[in-house]
């Protein structure tokens, strides 16, 4: 009984223990134990390893935790977190952090759900580090409603346009688990975002409702 009961209270202890270092808000001690803030290098890397030990411990280790209200509520408040954090108007400065909270979506938030795609196509769209925009390319197709979803596929050729080439080949190769027709993309070339394309065929009536509310009107007619 003590040990099932150490199990109920280790998602809550993730939250309160693991979490902040994701957003950066607990004080981490660097070198030996001089109590000093740590710097946006090292924030980033702790960041990330929290982020992982979150989803290993809750997920992956023995087959994750089981479901319990204590399981889900903590999953809940990650989620909530993660958008909140990942979002261009409330993000912190760490990179590491942005991209431990797509690490956190990748792993948690429900597919198809329309306040998740929002905030990851914002961040495709505003944040000045080009590895949290890579992460949000690899995420959308498991973040998708599925193949074929319009909106996910609208947001990835976009992101076929990027500054960066790595995040351009990146969305191309997320952008072939969403297409309806896979064939038909062409790589772009180096040096020159704005080669011409040919666009798949993506029905816009596939994905969830939620998906399809948040395309904008233009993009819906």
């Amino acid at each position: 009984l003590e040990r099932e009961s150490e199990r109920e209270d280790l998602p809550r202890l993730l939250v309160s223990t693991l979490l902040p270092l994701v957003r950066g808000t607990a004080r981490s001690s660097s070198g030996l134990g001089n109590g000093k803030p740590t710097d946006d290098i090292d924030q980033g890397r702790i960041a990330v390893a929290a982020a992982r030990a979150i989803v290993y411990i809750l997920k992956t280790s023995a087959g994750g935790i089981p479901p319990t209200p204590s399981s889900s509520a903590a999953i809940a408040k990650i989620v909530e977190s993660a958008l909140t954090w990942l979002h261009p108007s409330t993000a912190p400065a760490c990179a590491g952090s942005r991209l431990a909270c797509v690490q956190l979506l990748s792993a948690f938030a429900p597919r198809g759900d329309v306040k998740v795609l929002t905030t990851l196509e914002a961040a495709a769209k505003h944040d000045p580090d080009w590895t949290v925009r890579s992460a949000v390319a690899k995420a959308f197709p498991a973040l998708s409603a599925g193949r074929g979803d319009f909106y996910v596929y609208c947001c990835l050729e976009a992101m076929r346009e990027d500054s960066n080439p790595l995040v351009r080949k990146v969305a191309l190769s997320a952008i072939v688990h969403i297409s309806t027709d896979p064939a038909s993309l062409v790589p772009v070339k180096e040096g020159n975002s704005n080669a011409s394309k040919k666009k798949p065929a993506v029905s816009k009536k596939r994905g969830t409702a939620s998906t399809r509310a948040a395309m904008t009107p233009a993009k819906r007619r």
